[in-house]
């Protein structure tokens, strides 16, 4: 990520095999965006679904860029 991240301009959506656990370290690395597919949609539970994002998006605040 971090040397995409220096040669381009353009903001950088990691896609694949990132979940709640590891999604902190790729936020650090220097991803602006990342596509969470599976780990947000393994719940059939609306509520836990939301909750889910919750928690993603709290990431971003944690680790702003």
């Amino acid at each position: 990520i971090a040397q995409i991240k220096s040669t381009h301009t353009t903001p950088v959506c990691c896609i694949g095999g990132i979940n709640r656990e590891n999604c902190g370290e790729v936020i650090r690395q220097g991803a602006d965006m990342l596509a969470v597919i599976s780990d947000v949609f393994a719940s059939a539970d609306e509520n836990e679904i939301k909750q889910r994002c919750k928690q993603l998006n709290q990431q971003f605040s944690r680790h702003p860029g």
